[in-house]
């Protein structure tokens, strides 16, 4: 989470206003859904490496309170 927190300040120093976070993109399946929780159970590299919703959430009010307006 700190990691991107500070790309987001990064990005709001260089007047970049878009993150587009590609969670999933990866051989992994970071995200903790209410609905398929398994997918992260098994799909993640360890289990202290995802994301829930919570940890989303946080990101984007990160990102609105900063110099940035879009979480994609």
């Amino acid at each position: 989470m700190e990691t991107i927190k500070k790309t987001l300040t990064a990005m709001g120093a260089a007047k970049l206003n878009t993150f587009h976070w590609h969670i999933t993109d990866s051989h992994s399946f970071p995200y903790v859904s209410k609905s398929k929780p398994d997918l992260a159970k098994y799909g993640a590299y360890a289990p202290e490496k995802v994301y829930s919703a919570s940890d989303v959430k946080q990101i984007i009010q990160y990102g609105k309170e900063g110099w940035y307006y879009n979480t994609v």
